[in-house]
C-alpha cells in the first residue's frame, strides 16, 4: 500500500511531451515544407487562434488568395515559403473532412527584405500578422506556387488511394493540408492510417497521388540521469528511442515511470535506481494509440494510480502498470495535461481536455465523477504535490479587417485545499515548480528563461535568460533550493539557491545521448536523483503510393 503520509514530502510526478505537438501540430505546418517550425514557434501560432468562433472555413485556394493578397500589400515581390492549415480552438474531430479548415498559416519573404511576414487566418479574417527575421536570403529559399487543384480534390485523391486513411485524433484533429515544394509540387494531406499520423502527397497540378508517408520515431533520444542533484549527468540504459513523458513515483524514492511510442503501441518503463536502469513493464492497449502526452503517478481518492493521456483518451493502471483501462467517464477530447493535487485525506486528479466541445480543466477523486473547474490549460503540480496551478493561455481579441491581434495577459489559478486563488503569471510562462506560498520561492519556466517569485506568484523577477523547454524542483526545494531546467537546444541548467542563480552544467547532452538537445522533461525522483529526456527525432517515412 502506498504511504499517503509521504505525499507532502515528495512532489507528484507530472510530465508531458515537449515535442508534444511537434508531431501533431507542427506537422500541420512544417513537416512538408522543407523547414521545421520550432516547438515554441508552433506554441505561439496555436495560442493565438481562439475557439468558439462562427467564422467560415476556407479551402486551400481560398486561403491562398486571401493570404497572398495581403502579402502583396506588404511587398509586391512577396513569395510564399510556407503554407498550410493549422489548429483552431473550435476544431472538431471531423475538421477538414470537406477539404476546408478554419485557420491557415503562411510565411512570405521578399528579395532584399531582412524580415519575413507571418500570417494566420481565422475564417476570412487575417487574425495574426507579424514580421520576424527572414530565415535566409529570399533567393536561397524554395518558393511555393499556387496549385492547380484545391484541397477538397486533394483529400478525395488521398482517401481514394488508401481505404485506411482517416482523420487524425491527435491534438490537431481532423485532416490538414500543406504545400510542398520540389520537382513535383504537392499538397500533403495529413491524417492517420490505423491510428498513426500519415501524410499522402498529391500532385498540386494533376491530382495524382505521389507518395504515402507515416510518422515514425528514429533511433535517437533517451533518458539521462544524475545522482548529485543535477550537477553531473550520464546516459541511462534507456537510450536510442523517443520518450514521450516522465513521472516520479511519489511513494518510492528513486523510482519513476517513462512512456515511449512504438510502431504499434505505447510502452511503459520503470526505474527503481534513480534512472540508471530501466525495465519494460507493459504496453498500453492498442486502442490507446502510439503517442502519449502525459504520465502521472499518485494517490487519487484512496487508490494509487498511474495515468497516461493519449490522443485517444485517459488510460489508468491501479496495479503498478500491469494492466490498463480507459477512463470512459472523462469528457471527450484530448487529455494533454494532468497533475495530482494531494492531501492527507486522498488526492484529486486534474486533467486538461484541450479539444472538442467539452474542453476544460476537470478534477476527480474517484475516476468516475468529474468536476469542471474552468478552461483547459497547462497543469503544474507545486508545493510538494499538494497544489496544482492551471495556466490558461489567452486568445487574442481580433477585429475583422484588422491585421494584428493583441495578446492579452495569460491567467493562472492555484488549486489547493479545495480552494482556488488567482496568480499573476509572467508573460509566456509554460509551467511552474516550487512553493506557491508567500515567502517561499516559486519558479516559472518560459521559452525565454526562468522567472522567480517570493510572494506567492503575484510578482516575478527573471533569473535565467535562455531558451528553455522544462523545469523541476527537488522534493526538499523549500530548504535545499535545488532545481533543474532543461534547455531548448541549450543543455541542462542547475540552481542550488532557490532559482536566484543558475549554472549551465551540461552544454551538449548529445555528447552523452544522441538527439536534438531539446530537454523537454526533467524530473526529480529523490532529493539528489534527477532524470531528463533527451529529444529524439521523428520523421515521415515512405510507405509507398
Amino acid at each position: 500500500m502506498r504511504d499517503k503520509g509521504a505525499m507532502r514530502k515528495r512532489k507528484r510526478g507530472v510530465a508531458r511531451v515537449g515535442l508534444y505537438s511537434a508531431l501533431a501540430a507542427a506537422l500541420t505546418v512544417a513537416v512538408s515544407m522543407g523547414f521545421v517550425l520550432s516547438l515554441h514557434q508552433q506554441r505561439r501560432t496555436e495560442a493565438q487562434i481562439p475557439g468558439g468562433t462562427s467564422a467560415t472555413p476556407l479551402t486551400l485556394l481560398q486561403a491562398w488568395d486571401l493570404l497572398a493578397g495581403r502579402a502583396q500589400q506588404w511587398n509586391p515581390q512577396a513569395q510564399a515559403i510556407a503554407f498550410g492549415s493549422t489548429a483552431a480552438g473550435s476544431d472538431t474531430a471531423t475538421a477538414g473532412s470537406d477539404g476546408r479548415r478554419l485557420s491557415w498559416f503562411a510565411r512570405f519573404v521578399a528579395p532584399g527584405s531582412k524580415t519575413a511576414l507571418r500570417l494566420t487566418t481565422l475564417g476570412s479574417t487575417i487574425a495574426v500578422q507579424d514580421q520576424e527575421p527572414a530565415p535566409a536570403p529570399a533567393s536561397a529559399i524554395a518558393h511555393l506556387t499556387r496549385p492547380q487543384i484545391d484541397s477538397p480534390a486533394a483529400l478525395a485523391a488521398a482517401q481514394g488511394s488508401n481505404a485506411a486513411f482517416g482523420p487524425t485524433q491527435q491534438k490537431s484533429v481532423g485532416y490538414h493540408f500543406t504545400l510542398k515544394d520540389g520537382q513535383s509540387p504537392a499538397i500533403a494531406v495529413i491524417g492517420a492510417i490505423n491510428g498513426t499520423t500519415a501524410s499522402i502527397d498529391v500532385d498540386a497540378q494533376t491530382g495524382a497521388v505521389l507518395a504515402t508517408n507515416t510518422m515514425r520515431p528514429t533511433n535517437t533520444g533517451g533518458i539521462l540521469y544524475s545522482a548529485d542533484g543535477g550537477a553531473s549527468w550520464q546516459a541511462s540504459s534507456l537510450t536510442g528511442r523517443y520518450i514521450n513523458a516522465l513521472a516520479a513515483d511519489p511513494s518510492q524514492p528513486r523510482a519513476a515511470w517513462a512512456v515511449a511510442p512504438g510502431d504499434t503501441a505505447l510502452s511503459v518503463y520503470r526505474t527503481q535506481d534513480g534512472g540508471k536502469t530501466w525495465n519494460a513493464v507493459s504496453d498500453l492497449p492498442d486502442a490507446a494509440g502510439t503517442w502519449a502526452y502525459t504520465i502521472v503517478d499518485g494517490i487519487v481518492g484512496n487508490r494509487n494510480i498511474v495515468a497516461v493521456g493519449t490522443p485517444q483518451g485517459l488510460w489508468v493502471s491501479t496495479d503498478a502498470g500491469a494492466t490498463w483501462q480507459q477512463v470512459s467517464t472523462l469528457p471527450s477530447g484530448v487529455p494533454e495535461f494532468a497533475a495530482i493535487e494531494g492531501s492527507s485525506s486522498g488526492g484529486m486528479l486534474h486533467v486538461s481536455v484541450v479539444t472538442g466541445s467539452s474542453a476544460g480543466e476537470y478534477r476527480t477523486s474517484d475516476l468516475t465523477t468529474w468536476q469542471r473547474l474552468g478552461p483547459a490549460g497547462r497543469l503544474s503540480a507545486v508545493s510538494g504535490g499538494t497544489a496544482v496551478i492551471n495556466l490558461v493561455e489567452a486568445a487574442p481579441s481580433a477585429t475583422a479587417g484588422t491585421p494584428t491581434a493583441a495578446q492579452s495577459a495569460n491567467t493562472a489559478t492555484l488549486h489547493a485545499n479545495n480552494t482556488q486563488s488567482a496568480l499573476s503569471p509572467p508573460a509566456h510562462a509554460l509551467r511552474f515548480a516550487g512553493e506557491a506560498i508567500s515567502g517561499q520561492p516559486l519558479l516559472a519556466e518560459a521559452p525565454n528563461g526562468i522567472y522567480r517569485s517570493t510572494d506567492g506568484g503575484r510578482s516575478w523577477q527573471p533569473t535565467l535568460a535562455a531558451p528553455l523547454a522544462s523545469l523541476d524542483v527537488a522534493p526538499d526545494f523549500a530548504t535545499s533550493g535545488s532545481a533543474v531546467a532543461g534547455g531548448f537546444r541549450g543543455g541542462l541548467y542547475r540552481t542550488a539557491d532557490g532559482g536566484k542563480t543558475w549554472q549551465l552544467v551540461l552544454p551538449n547532452p548529445a555528447s552523452l545521448v544522441p538527439g536534438g538537445n531539446e530537454m523537454y522533461a526533467v524530473q526529480f525522483t529523490s532529493t539528489t536523483d534527477v532524470i531528463a529526456i533527451q529529444s529524439g527525432s521523428i520523421e515521415m517515412q515512405p510507405t509507398g503510393k
